[in-house]
């Protein structure tokens, strides 16, 4: 199993960052691989909610598994995608939000390649939360996925500097 965790701290309050997170309908705003996410499953998010989700090279479905309003959500894929987990936990702080990323992927490879692949990643940057490094979508006519129209100009502005955002 390849575990990975990104933390980072986004200055917006803690109920804002966790209804964006978990409206994986978002995900296309901020992770460049994704090209749509869809709600399969009828009515509000909840345990059991399925989406269905379109990326560059592949199709998988996954379905909510946990959710804690305001704090955690996760997400499981399933067959025939390989095994995967994403869970955010979203926690006050002082500096804003704590968010915490963890993936947990099912490689298929034997322990020894697991492990050096790990420590490969474990020294990057999760490649997923861009919604914290990507200059603000207004750039590309595109409202801002932290809310209404973005007030920064359009040049574009980093997601870990929130504070126009109203």
């Amino acid at each position: 199993m390849l575990t990975i965790d990104v933390q980072t701290q986004i200055q917006r309050p803690a109920h804002e960052v966790f209804a964006f997170l978990a409206d994986f309908t978002h995900m296309p705003l901020w992770n460049y691989y994704v090209r749509s996410v869809r709600q399969v499953t009828a009515g509000s998010l909840g345990i059991g909610t399925v989406f269905d989700q379109v990326r560059k090279t592949d199709r998988q479905q996954y379905v909510i598994t946990e959710l804690i309003p305001d704090q955690q959500v996760a997400v499981r894929t399933l067959a025939p995608a390989r095994p995967l987990t994403l869970l955010f936990r979203v926690a006050p702080g002082t500096q804003g939000t704590l968010v915490i990323e963890t993936w947990e992927l099912d490689t298929g490879l034997p322990g020894p390649l697991e492990r050096l692949a790990q420590s490969r990643v474990r020294g990057r940057r999760s490649p997923r939360i861009w919604l914290l490094s990507r200059p603000c979508w207004r750039r590309e006519k595109r409202s801002c996925p932290m809310g209404a129209a973005c007030a920064i100009p359009s040049r574009g502005h980093n997601h870990k500097e929130l504070i126009s955002h109203q």
